[in-house]
């Protein structure tokens, strides 16, 4: 039994990173470089008034940072995809 509750354990911690994994703070020089677009692509459809539908972003004062992997940008991203 000991064996069972440790290998739950590690299973536990692995799926923990894989989610904080999932849920990385990225800035838009690293959005661009994952969307294989250029940086003042990403800034553009961030800006409010340029896109009717900008891209999902948290702005901390003046810094623009995006939430890889979380739901909001997965579906930014399919409703675009053809």
């Amino acid at each position: 039994m000991h064996n069972s509750t440790e290998r739950k354990d590690a299973y536990s911690r692995i799926n923990a990173q894989i989610v904080e994994r999932l849920d990385e703070i990225i800035d838009a020089r690293e959005l661009a470089k994952r969307w294989q677009v250029p940086q003042t692509w990403i800034r553009n459809w961030t800006r409010e008034g340029y896109a009717n539908d900008p891209i999902p972003h948290v702005k901390l004062g003046r810094y623009v940072r995006f939430e890889w992997g979380s739901a909001s940008l997965s579906e930014w991203w399919e409703k675009r995809r053809r």
